[in-house]
Order: C-alpha cells, then structure tokens, then sequence
C-alpha cells in the first residue's frame, strides 16, 4: 500500500499535552489499549481469523476440485487455527501511539482529541515523520517502531490480507504444510500492522500513526523502552525514551516519550482550538519563553484560531 505523507499532518491534544510537548521537545506515545475508542485492535483482529479461515477454505476448495481432498491435513490447520485464535486472544504487546490527522481545524478532531475544542492543534511537517520511518528501517534497530497511515475501507483490508500477508495467493500445488507456514507468515505480519486499521466508520479522520510496540515479557525482565542505543545514527536527532505512567479517568496510563531534541524546526503550525479561552499573543509568547520563536515578529510558526463553527 503505497503512501504518500502529507506535507504537515496535524496532533490534537489539550493545552496540558501542547505545554508538554513544546517544554520537553517530545512527543508521547500512550497505551493504545486505553484509548476512547473501545474497538481498538479488537475489530481487525476479528478481520484476521476470518481471511485466514477464507485461505484454508479456499485451498480446501481447491483440492476438493481437483480430487486430491484426501491430502488436505485438516488436523493439523485445526491445531495451528487454535494457536492463532489464542495468540489473538492473550497478545502480550503492548503498544503506544502518536496520532494525527490530515485534517487542520476539524469540528470531530476537535470534539475528540482536541478538549472538546478547548485545546490545540499542532501541525507538524512531513520532515519530522520521514525521520520516524526512516528510523523504523534502520538494519540496527531491533525496536518495533513504524509510521503509517490508518486503512479503513474493506478493500484496502482485502488489499493487506490477500496480498501483503500473502493469503490470497493459495496455488494447486500447494501442501497443507505450505498453506500453514503461509498463515503463520500472515499473522507475524499483521501483528505487528494492527494498530493501522479501523472500521470504516472512522474514515473521515484521516489518520496517521507513529506506533511502537514490545512485548511485555521484555518489560518484566527490565528492558524499558530504548532507542538511541540502537540508532546510533539517529539517536542525536530522534530517540524513544522515558517510559512512565500517568493516571487518567481513573486507569494508569503507560506512555513513552519520542524525544526530537531539535522539535522547533518541524513545527509549521498552531491552531487555538474553537471553544478555547487562549489567544494568538499567549501562544506566541509561550513559544518565545520556550525558545521556539526568536520575538513577536518571527513568523516562521502560524499561530491561527480556530475558524469551526463550534460553541
């Protein structure tokens, strides 16, 4: 799935979050499992037993046709369907999320990420998450860190199912043996791509991702989440470090910080959320207090307000 990242792409948060960001030049990634959406993972996990249950049926078909369904080893598919349905279910990833939407100043960003509209809107440039994907494809980092878009429509999970996991490409020749290792091929794939699917009835967020994940086991035996040590040649401009928690609506939130130590450089705007009491002066004179405007005549962040019609 081919994808072009936009020029700026833009983060809703409250103004806590937006003082946060700017004082500490990072960006958290929190526990996606906490999030408001109480689908999350869970939908697209459903989608996986079903195109995998999909490529069996159709190699059994297949087989049948040809008069060769007494090769067909059904036990063994019913063994290994029984791991994946109970890896699905006791997954011990866990995984945390920055998110953004091509959207700047939109009424259902605002209501959902942005305070009900009391918060900001940060628009950051295309540059700062080229880093982030080309940080993912480092041959030395053994860290689970991608930066994608979210897919929602039906075809574009077809599109990921059949042909980037490689279950739609069931052949004649095939043994149930191949048809097995192709399914537990899929699913190492598609575990580690879950956080960048939706239902479609989410579409209009238009939303990307910065996803990292590790398995809990590491986090028990004491290995925090780290990742300059295996990026060296990125670990002076990105990094992924301070691993903690927060308490929200009555949950503990784990949280890790991707740390750009030069943030101001890939800042292009900041859009006062509609029902927010701030005013273009106070944002612009708490970016001087941070350092990230020189006076009250740099221009180089847009601050704006909201043009949403929300009250």
């Amino acid at each position: 799935m081919p994808e072009r990242i936009p020029k700026v792409l833009y983060h809703y948060c409250s103004v806590q979050t937006f003082y946060n960001i700017i004082l500490t030049n990072s960006l958290w990634l929190s526990d996606i499992s906490k999030s408001n959406d109480s689908q999350e993972l869970k939908w697209i996990k459903g989608q996986c037993e079903s195109y995998i249950l999909k490529a069996w049926d159709d190699f059994v078909r297949t087989k049948e046709e040809a008069g060769h369904l007494q090769a067909v080893d059904f036990q063994s598919f019913s063994n290994t369907y029984e791991y994946i349905k109970k890896l699905i279910k006791t997954d011990t990833s866990k995984c945390w999320v920055f998110c953004l939407s091509e959207k700047c100043d939109n009424l259902g960003q605002w209501r959902g990420y942005g305070d009900d509209g009391r918060g900001v809107s940060i628009g950051f440039k295309k540059e700062l998450f080229q880093m982030a994907h080309a940080l993912a494809h480092e041959d030395n980092c053994e860290e689970d860190i991608y930066f994608h878009k979210v897919h929602y429509t039906q075809d574009e999970v077809r599109e990921f199912f059949e042909i980037n996991a490689g279950l739609g490409g069931i052949q004649i020749t095939d043994t149930s043996d191949d048809v097995i290792a192709k399914i537990q091929e899929a699913i190492n794939l598609v575990m580690g791509n879950l956080p960048f699917f939706k239902p479609e009835a989410f579409k209009e967020e238009r939303e990307w991702r910065i996803c990292y994940s590790m398995d809990t086991a590491k986090l028990a035996r004491g290995k925090i989440p780290f990742l300059s040590y295996t990026a060296p040649r990125y670990g002076d401009i990105i990094s992924l470090q301070n691993y903690g928690f927060i308490p929200k609506n009555g949950m503990l939130v784990s949280h890790v910080e991707l740390i750009v130590p030069n943030l101001v450089k890939f800042i292009d705007t900041i859009t006062i959320g509609p029902k927010s009491p701030l005013t273009e002066e106070d944002v612009q004179l708490f970016l001087i207090h941070a350092g990230f405007l020189q006076n009250g005549s740099d221009s180089s962040i847009k601050i704006e307000k909201s043009t949403a019609p929300y009250r």
